[in-house]
């Protein structure tokens, strides 16, 4: 499943500002975005991992910065 979707990442995205983010009431908790996260680094992909509920400002905060650094 990782290799497909790092297979569309590389397609549609020039490869900047990829955020994963994994909320903590997820059923399964991180396991899916460390996946990611983990074929992300082996293909030399920048992204930042963030795990966190969407109700914390401190992890909205680095989703917000992030995608400024992108632009």
């Amino acid at each position: 499943m990782a290799a497909h979707l790092i297979a569309a990442i590389g397609f549609c995205c020039d490869r900047e500002g990829i955020i994963l983010w994994t909320i903590r009431e997820a059923r399964l908790e991180p396991v899916g975005g460390l996946v990611m996260q983990g074929a992300l680094k082996e293909v030399g992909i920048k992204h930042r991992f963030v795990y966190g509920s969407y109700e914390d400002p401190e992890e909205i905060e680095k989703i917000i910065s992030t995608a400024a650094q992108a632009q």
